[in-house]
């Protein structure tokens, strides 16, 4: 007998329907039992049809039914378009010399970073500036730029700048200003300046710096004050104390074969940054040309760091050595009597590896005019002048450090600090308060309370991008007229001065800090940027 398989006992699979033509009556069945007369599938109903016997009748499914709602749908969209107007829009009528559409322009000019110049070359699209180079034939730049130069367009176009002037935090006018500045130029007069503060960062502009010395001359009771905390003035003790003048190292790593850092980070954050950078780079690289006299087969700079605190050149260092702040002192001591320097030293050894100073003061001796020791700004007096004992004896100024005037504005007519500010402030000393493009509420410690100090000067004026901590605490703000869209001159770490051209108009007609001085200095009221920069 034959026996049945599996295959011929399974039921055979319901044959499926792959739409509704298909499913048939058996459907219609299915849902009329299900959800009554209501719900059975019917034709979509045409109007047509119900219009009357006169009307041409037509059938519609539900797949024309919805081809047609959006063909109406579109061609309603489409009824509300029209042409605009027509309008001659014409090129320019005297285009911009070398404007050629479609083509960016670069324009030479610098930016300011930490009261220094850094050349660039700004990309200006029709008009527009939208990118920051290096300029190759700036010293302090050569060809590169960093993230600060970067970011100055975007605060260029940044939505949040001050727009307007504003007295007591609504809204003012430039005139009510100077007339403000007027009266009190009149009363300053008549006291020689008695009660006049004007509070800056640091200044390498020439102009705003002969402005400032020139304020200063016709009101010798006015009081200028600098709101950096440190900076170079240490560096500049020792340097008068050294060599009898006011100078400060200018470093020139890529003639460096070896280099010993004491607390400083010329690889760190700074207007110098970009130039070091690129000398560091050029004396790291294992394939150039061995120096002449150098028994090693490479001319790699070798790296000592001596800090309290992580930075970017102890990262780059080949023998880091961490210790505190005052030991640092003991080692710049320690190194110049092992190398035969008349030096008192410190009765303690402070933790320094022996083998570490040795192999140090080998080094150093070895390459003797191609070694560089350099002492950040943080350290006290004696370890600079110990530093510029050291190169001196090894050769090195002239070679791998040279030293030259500050580039700063400098007078001895600062008083001080943020300290100073806010102890005259709190006596009643002052009357008229100028901030020049810096925010001392947020920088000053918070045991000053410099806010509460300046409440009791009879006027502040602040001038900056925006209105900031200091702007809301003082009486009057001013916008301040961006690098980009302002007339200045900037001079570079090295003393390289360079102008400052605007590649645009400005946006919220804000002003520079020399007009303000302008408005004090001048019975005629301020001169344009343009006129006081060529003036100089």
């Amino acid at each position: 007998m034959h026996k049945a398989s599996n295959r011929d006992s399974a039921p055979k699979p319901e044959r499926l329907w792959r739409g509704l033509d298909e499913g048939g009556d058996t459907l219609r069945t299915k849902l009329h039992g299900e959800l009554g007369d209501e719900y059975s599938m019917k034709p979509v109903p045409d109007p047509l049809h119900e219009a009357g016997p006169g009307a041409h009748a037509v059938s519609l499914d539900r797949r024309q039914f919805l081809q047609l709602a959006g063909a109406s749908l579109a061609l309603s969209g489409l009824a509300g378009c029209g042409r605009p107007p027509r309008e001659a829009n014409l090129p320019y009528v005297h285009a911009p010399e070398h404007m050629v559409p479609g083509q960016p322009l670069f324009y030479a000019t610098a930016l300011p970073l930490d009261g220094f110049g850094r050349g660039v070359l700004v990309e200006a699209d029709m008009g527009r500036p939208t990118k920051v180079e290096g300029n190759p034939r700036h010293p302090a730049s050569r060809g590169g730029t960093d993230i600060f130069a970067q970011a100055a367009v975007l605060d260029l176009w940044d939505s949040d700048r001050s727009r307007e002037p504003l007295h007591q935090g609504q809204p003012a006018t430039w005139e009510s200003l100077l007339a403000m500045l007027s009266r009190s130029r009149a009363q300053l007069a008549d006291r020689a300046g008695t009660g006049l503060a004007v509070l800056t960062g640091p200044v390498s502009s020439p102009t705003l710096g002969a402005q400032l010395a020139q304020l200063l001359k016709d009101l010798p009771e006015a009081r200028w004050y600098h709101a950096s905390p440190a900076g170079e003035a240490e560096a500049l003790l020792a340097g008068e104390a050294a060599f009898g003048a006011r100078v400060l190292p200018l470093l020139h790593m890529d003639r460096a074969a070896v280099m010993l850092s004491l607390d400083a980070d010329p690889l760190g954050p700074g207007p110098d940054q970009v130039a070091y950078a690129r000398d560091f780079c050029a004396a790291r690289k294992p394939e150039a040309t061995p120096r002449s006299g150098d028994d090693r087969s490479d001319s790699f700079l070798r790296l000592y760091a001596v800090e309290p605190t992580p930075s970017l050149t102890g990262a780059m260092a080949e023998h880091r050595l961490a210790l505190r702040w005052p030991q640092v002192e003991i080692v710049a001591r320690r190194v110049a009597n092992r190398l035969g320097l008349a030096v008192a030293d410190s009765a303690s050894d402070g933790g320094i590896p022996q083998q570490w100073l040795e192999a140090l003061v080998a080094d150093l001796e070895r390459y003797g005019d191609r070694a560089l020791v350099v002492v950040g700004e943080r350290q006290n007096e004696a370890v600079h002048r110990v530093a510029c004992a050291i190169n001196s004896h090894l050769g090195a100024i002239g070679s791998t450090v040279s030293y030259r005037p500050p580039a700063l504005a400098t007078a001895e007519a600062h008083v001080g600090g943020l300290d100073s500010l806010a102890e005259d402030l709190r006596a009643g000393d002052i009357q008229l308060l100028l901030i020049l493009d810096t925010n001392p509420i947020y920088e000053a410690p918070a045991n000053l309370d410099l806010a509460r100090a300046m409440a009791t000067a009879g006027e502040v004026v602040h001038l900056g991008l925006y209105v900031d901590e200091t702007a809301a605490a003082a009486d009057w703000h001013v916008p301040a007229a961006h690098p980009l869209e302002s007339w200045g001159d900037l001079r570079s770490p090295d003393g390289t001065a360079t102008i400052v051209q605007p590649l645009i108009a400005p946006l919220y007609a804000g002003h520079t800090a020399g007009e303000l001085l302008d408005a004090l200095l001048s019975r005629d009221g301020p001169r344009a940027p343009y006129e006081l920069v060529r003036g100089y």
